[in-house]
């Protein structure tokens, strides 16, 4: 039983849930965490994805307080991530994560994935100032950790790599947004307008329900591309992008 356990706000990655839960504690140490969630106190986070122990942190919480179907499509980045993975690797990869099954098998894309910027943890000013007005609190945004996401999707302004928070540092230990050091009140809107539509497509590829018809998903993202003015007929429009 994990009685601290917070709900997720909209959109938040899992990795900023379980950063809650420990500032929920008071535990002073990083391993006593690590104890109570995965059952080791040297467990290592992947931050964007939902392993380790996904299915067992959910296993130790009141049967039906979340549906763990929505948390793995909602907030991680897996099932974005395997979009072009074939269906038999994206169920064994989703029964593995979601529901503990023993065969795994990750696509080297989830392996070595990581966002924009060598890896680091990102955030919108504009985002983290009304979340401190609505729920008192920052937390990680998992549409902004999308790989080569360049603007808050939402406020089209600049995102911003949080500083100390490069991924290969954060396996073991709890990086709260609210530890943000150089938390920004003003966003960077001196944007192009390249970069507001790739920004658009990605989100909106990240909203599309994952479909089993693998062949359909060049097809769906080059007509996402074409709705967003991106695609042309030599490539991807890039001028003027910071991307």
């Amino acid at each position: 039983m994990l009685p601290f356990f917070p709900t997720p706000y909209p959109e938040e990655l899992w990795y900023s849930v379980l950063c809650r839960y420990h500032l929920r504690t008071g535990n002073k140490k990083t391993s006593t965490t690590m104890k109570e969630l995965f059952g080791k106190a040297n467990a290592s986070m992947n931050i964007f994805f939902a392993n380790p122990g996904f299915y067992g942190v959910i296993d130790t919480l009141p049967n039906g307080l979340f549906d763990r179907e929505e948390l793995y499509d909602r907030h991680t980045l897996t099932p974005y991530v395997l979009r072009f993975s074939h269906d038999l690797r994206r169920t064994k990869t989703h029964q593995h994560i979601v529901w503990g099954a023993e065969e795994k098998e990750y696509t080297g894309s989830l392996k070595q994935w990581t966002s924009q910027d060598g890896g680091y943890l990102r955030f919108c000013p504009i985002c983290a100032k009304r979340d401190l007005q609505t729920y008192g609190e920052t937390y990680w945004h998992t549409p902004h950790q999308i790989q080569a996401m360049p603007l808050c999707p939402i406020h089209k302004c600049r995102l911003e790599r949080a500083d100390g928070a490069e991924m290969r540092t954060l396996r073991q230990k709890f990086y709260p947004a609210s530890s943000i050091p150089n938390l920004k009140t003003t966003a960077d809107c001196n944007v192009s307008e390249q970069e507001v539509k790739l920004s658009d497509m990605l989100y909106a590829f990240w909203n599309t329900p994952l479909v089993n018809d693998i062949t359909s998903l060049p097809d769906s993202l080059f007509h996402l591309l074409q709705n967003k003015d991106i695609f042309l007929s030599g490539g991807i429009r890039w001028s003027g992008s910071r991307c």
